[in-house]
């Protein structure tokens, strides 16, 4: 490369010399650049890759915060006097369902109706943040999600009404927050054609068990 621009110097402007070697010099120019810009674009893909990578890493480091932000909730909440309180408006087992006691809390409180009043949102985010179509999985996010987020599915004033409703019961937030979690599963389910009997069939621990029987 030296040497061309040497020979370019050298030569009398208009000589053949002169003429091929600018001639040299200009291919040498475009070869060198296209192979520096080959080299770019191939190393920013590889980048990108390794950002997508790493973002979709990151959502799942989130969602897996935010499980286990939503899990803590829960146990924190059902601790009193350190001794656990069992949630008298829920079954515990999967699926979770409503007891009696909790269907006849839905109509004192007024669940469904504070529930509808924010459905549209709460429509948003699930599907904004939901990372699987899992049945089980579902169900676990929305109990997680209501336990860390309970702003996101109520409007502070209703949210502000089940907190003083569980200060004069005498039971945890949780146990109300958990009746909300399974009334938006069971119309995001019906909504969504999801049969709630598939919530057992991906349950990873019964089917891990069925599995070694």
């Amino acid at each position: 490369m030296i040497d061309l621009m040497r020979d370019i110097f050298k030569s009398d402007a208009g000589s053949f010399g002169f003429v091929f070697a600018v001639l040299m010099l200009i291919f040498y120019a475009i070869y060198y650049i296209t192979k520096f810009a080959t080299r770019i674009k191939t190393e920013h893909e590889e980048f990108s890759k390794k950002v997508d990578k790493m973002e979709g890493n990151t959502d799942k480091i989130k969602e897996d915060i935010v499980i286990i932000k939503g899990t803590v909730a829960l146990i924190q909440r059902s601790l009193q006097n350190s001794n656990i309180i069992v949630n008298p408006y829920a079954q515990q087992h999967s699926p979770i369902r409503i007891t009696e006691s909790g269907h006849e809390m839905i109509k004192r409180v007024g669940l469904n109706r504070m529930i509808d009043e924010k459905w549209i949102n709460i429509c948003s985010y699930i599907r904004e943040n939901l990372r699987s179509e899992n049945p089980y999985d579902i169900q676990q996010f929305l109990m997680a999600h209501t336990a860390a987020y309970p702003e996101r599915f109520m409007d502070k004033e209703n949210l502000d009404k089940l907190k003083l409703l569980a200060y004069n019961e005498g039971y945890p937030l949780s146990a109300y927050l958990t009746v909300v979690a399974i009334l938006i599963r069971d119309r995001f389910f019906s909504e969504n054609n999801i049969d709630i009997n598939e919530v057992d069939k991906n349950d990873p621990i019964k089917t891990r068990a069925a599995g070694e029987e």
